[in-house]
């Protein structure tokens, strides 16, 4: 009996959800026609049914409708897909932490080092080898207002406690910007190489650049 590899069965659970086929089918056609009349000047005067023809006085308005349409189909794509959006958020949030700048051992100086130490909350156990080990995860939460969160178990009480990425402005301010380029190359990641994340986003991408086309071009 064969099995779907783990790192593909977001993907596949993605490709039968047939709801979110469809959505996204329908977000992708109105937002590609949308793209193609505002950047490569085309124009449709007519639409053929299997009964009637519709004749367009103003063309020019369709790209409105269009583009109004595209936003509306976008919105119903995410009532289907939102409740994937939490398995890509957690695995790029999780390689994140996993970074050696965000949070390493320095075998030589015995110590650990990163910028999620240094900002983290006396109660973490990273200088004290005695308590359990602190689990870290991070947060995106409008990005400049981010933090990770130290969940540290003080035998068997989990003491969890949260420290914003933005208390590095006052102390230092280039890893401020390091640990911001850092959010940035693994969402982008994310978004770029992992299959079900080029699936799943993709709608919302090309929803975007119709609309600004549309309204910049």
């Amino acid at each position: 009996m064969s099995t779907v590899p783990k790192e593909h069965q977001l993907l596949k659970e993605l490709q039968t959800d047939e709801k979110l086929a469809k959505s996204r089918r329908n977000v992708l056609i109105v937002s590609s026609i949308l793209v193609v009349m505002t950047y490569a000047g085309a124009t449709l005067t007519q639409v053929h049914g299997l009964i009637f023809e519709l004749t367009f006085d103003s063309p020019e308005r369709l790209q409105s409708i269009l583009c109004i349409a595209s936003l509306l189909l976008a919105l119903r794509y995410y009532n289907h897909a939102s409740k994937y959006h939490n398995t890509c958020y957690e695995r790029w949030t999780s390689r994140l932490c996993r970074d050696n700048e965000v949070l390493s051992y320095d075998e030589y100086a015995s110590e650990v080092v990163g910028i999620a130490y240094e900002i983290a909350p006396d109660s973490t156990s990273y200088d004290d080898p005695e308590c359990s080990k602190t689990c870290l995860s991070f947060e995106r939460n409008w990005v400049f207002n981010a933090y990770f969160v130290y969940e540290t178990d003080h035998e068997h009480f989990i003491d969890t406690r949260r420290a914003y990425i933005h208390k590095l402005l006052r102390d230092n301010k280039a890893e401020y910007f390091q640990m911001l380029v850092l959010m940035f190359r693994y969402w982008m990641n994310e978004q770029i190489k992992e299959p079900d994340s080029l699936y799943l986003f993709a709608p919302y991408w090309l929803t975007v650049i119709g609309v600004y086309l549309y309204l910049f071009y």
